[in-house]
């Protein structure tokens, strides 16, 4: 059986015209298709357009590529771009056509996955409209098309896997001490896109809980093959100590589940964390990477061998690492007396994506259990292509 969800989904645009402004808007359903489609079969359905405005509305209609980052920005490639395209796959019929204030249409689509396809492919029916030419007195014009688009997702029967795995969960500490934000990695290991539903606790020592009841509030998709990371606070009593930090993820057919220490450090925390990344101009100079911190009364743990600022990327791998001790090194006098905190630069060129920064402060100082713990905290670096 072909499994399919409908919605429906409303977008407005405007055309406008020196001296006047005429609202167009078309509407679309369903939005979205979640297919399986068994070897050889072909899939055939309907999308119905509607011209809700009073305006004579052409439509053009064609298969976009998309992707999402891992923030879960939406990004739109030519067809046949992506790895996991539709383009060879999908017909469509009519691709132009013209409607009348109220009048509707039913676009049909053909889909049928080719032998020895395994998981699942993906693409965006958009249908755009083409504004008309009209007369204005001016006799100037700016006119704006809108489109709005139907998302196919087709896994093959029988080589669906959905799985995944929670690459880590990161916790700090804020300026207020009754909130926490953190970040929750997930890697898609799978052949189809999921859309997780995890809660995140955080427990201290005596068994006090603080959760997140679901960290993706939105129900979005994480591609095949791609890595997302999802953002948010927790609010609460934190006083010192180590946490327990546990993420349960369900995502359909299975559950994934990590633990980790965490430790809060009370008043004794690193403060206004910056990072930014700073590429060269020309191949004469290195790139940059810049941050700044205060250390919250815990500068003597800057010279702790095993204090380190460190970027990762979303897979976890170290792509920096250096010791903080260098910090003391470069960062200029006045700068530090100024604003009691660090400032300091290490040479390295980073590819464009989604980074975590850190800092890790060891302090010997500290007794029991809380000698094997860094102070952490962390950032999030996005460097553009």
């Amino acid at each position: 059986m072909i499994k399919q969800t409908r919605c429906r989904l409303f977008l407005i645009a405007g055309f406008f015209l020196m001296g006047s402004v005429l609202f167009g808007s078309i509407s679309v359903s369903p939005s979205i298709f979640e297919l399986k489609i068994p070897p050889g079969k072909t899939f055939t359905d309907s999308i119905r357009v509607v011209n809700v405005t009073e305006v004579t509305t052409d439509i053009v209609v064609y298969l976009s590529d998309f992707g999402l980052s891992e923030n879960g920005k939406i990004r739109f490639y030519d067809a046949g771009t992506a790895q996991y395209s539709l383009k060879d796959y999908v017909r469509i019929n009519p691709t132009s056509f013209t409607l009348e204030p109220g009048e509707e249409k039913w676009v049909r689509f053909s889909l049928k996955m080719p032998a020895g396809q395994v998981g699942e492919s993906q693409g965006i029916l958009f249908f755009q409209t083409v504004p008309r030419k009209v007369k204005s007195p001016a006799g100037r014009q700016v006119l704006v098309a809108a489109r709005i688009g139907s998302t196919i997702y087709a896994a093959m029967k029988p080589t669906i896997n959905a799985s995944a795995d929670i690459i880590n969960v990161l916790i700090r500490q804020t300026g207020d001490d009754r909130i926490l934000e953190y970040a929750a990695i997930v890697h898609n290991t799978g052949n189809v896109h999921i859309r997780p539903k995890g809660k995140l606790v955080l427990q201290d020592s005596a068994g006090t809980k603080t959760s997140i009841p679901n960290i993706n509030e939105k129900n979005s998709s994480i591609l095949r093959d791609s890595v997302r990371l999802y953002e948010g606070t927790l609010q609460g009593n934190f006083p010192e100590g180590i946490y327990r930090a546990s993420l349960e993820l369900d995502f359909g057919s299975e559950a994934r589940e990590v633990e980790k220490a965490v430790r809060l450090a009370g008043a004794r925390r690193i403060l206004n964390f910056q990072v930014s990344y700073e590429p060269a101009t020309d191949e004469k100079k290195p790139s940059f990477v810049r941050f700044s911190f205060q250390p919250g009364g815990m500068e003597e743990a800057l010279r702790h061998p095993q204090s380190v600022f460190r970027i990762r990327n979303l897979y976890s791998e170290v792509v920096l690492k250096e010791p903080l001790e260098q910090c003391l090194k470069k960062t200029n006098a006045s700068v530090k007396k100024e604003s009691a905190g660090y400032e300091c630069a290490f040479e390295k060129k980073l590819d464009p994506g989604v980074y975590i920064a850190e800092i890790l402060l060891f302090d010997a100082d500290d007794a029991g259990d809380l000698d094997s713990k860094p102070v952490t905290t962390f950032q999030k670096l996005e460097v553009s292509e």
